[in-house]
């Protein structure tokens, strides 16, 4: 069995020859589809960007009550916070070397000071829950 490459994936295979074609009936052949251009580091990282933000927009609006019952929601949720600020300092730093420049709108940017202070104050806020616990 051949390994699998891209361009299986990409080739269209040419239609087998007709048994006995007729002289005037042609056989169309379907256009070759080339594979796309790869993308270059800084489409890569403009795009590894924007899945970043459209992040921070999804954790900064869906932020669980500080509440003592949803303590594991809290949790869940610092997690993937925590994600998201690795992923910003990553693309930051991949940014760096080409003087690129990663943009947060001003409502980006206050949902993000927001949401760092959220955490801050839930992450405090477990750690004495948790000391109350024991």
């Amino acid at each position: 069995m051949p390994p699998f490459t891209i361009e299986m994936a990409t080739s269209i295979p040419a239609p087998p020859p007709a048994p006995s074609p007729e002289p005037e009936a042609r056989v169309a052949t379907p256009p070759v589809v080339e594979p796309p251009a790869p993308e270059t580091d800084i489409e890569r990282i403009e795009h590894a960007w924007a899945v970043v933000l459209v992040s921070l927009d999804r954790y900064g609006r869906a932020r669980p009550d500080l509440k003592q019952e949803l303590l594991e929601n809290i949790e869940t949720w610092q997690c993937g916070w925590n994600h998201i600020l690795v992923d910003m300092v990553a693309c930051s730093a991949e940014a760096w070397p080409y003087d690129l420049e990663l943009q947060l709108s001003e409502e980006e940017l206050e949902l993000f000071d927001d949401t760092k202070h959220w955490a801050a104050i839930t992450s405090k806020t477990e750690r004495d829950w948790k000391k109350m616990a024991k």
